[in-house]
């Protein structure tokens, strides 16, 4: 996964890329995502979620919930040997 910014992106930038898909922030326009979606397919994550929200919607879209739990479940584990 590549980040083209934040707030402001360059076309040519993720032209170059050539995106399958593109996860977007639900802090966009709709100006800029219906621009976006000229390129390629565009997912809109609502980001006043927690981030293992955002992870899961996403996973969802791609087919691959069962990764991101395991992932999740890996981080869990790590998280509370460090907090231990």
């Amino acid at each position: 996964m590549v980040s083209i910014g934040e707030a402001e992106y360059r076309t040519s930038d993720l032209l170059e890329l050539k995106p399958d898909l593109i996860v977007a922030s639900d802090f966009m326009s709709r100006e800029q995502l219906t621009h976006l979606e000229t390129l390629a397919p565009v997912i809109v994550v609502p980001w006043d979620t927690l981030p293992i929200e955002r992870l899961k919607q996403i996973a969802r879209v791609l087919g691959q919930q069962n990764e991101a739990q395991v992932w999740f479940d890996r981080y869990t584990r790590k998280k509370q040997a460090v907090q231990s």
